[in-house]
């Protein structure tokens, strides 16, 4: 699954995944998305749903700020 998160988040997950959780790779390998529709700063980040799983198991417990947008960004990616 494809999800899709602002800068912000993106970059708190950076800060707190560690290189031997599963959600290391997709946070490190993430894309910015481009082009002049966009004006933010957003992430694609590859991953699948455990992966994604893990994801917000950091957000809960490290960036709960960030957790409803990853939360959403999830949800959608799941459509």
């Amino acid at each position: 699954m494809k999800i899709c998160i602002s800068r912000n988040p993106y970059s708190l997950l950076l800060k707190h995944v560690s290189p031997d959780n599963i959600a290391y790779r997709p946070v490190t390998s993430a894309l910015k998305i481009g082009g002049s529709v966009n004006t933010l700063d957003t992430f694609w980040l590859d991953c699948s749903e455990s992966e994604a799983d893990a994801l917000l198991a950091i957000a809960r417990t490290d960036i709960p700020e960030c957790t409803r947008e990853i939360e959403q960004a999830i949800a959608h990616a799941l459509r």
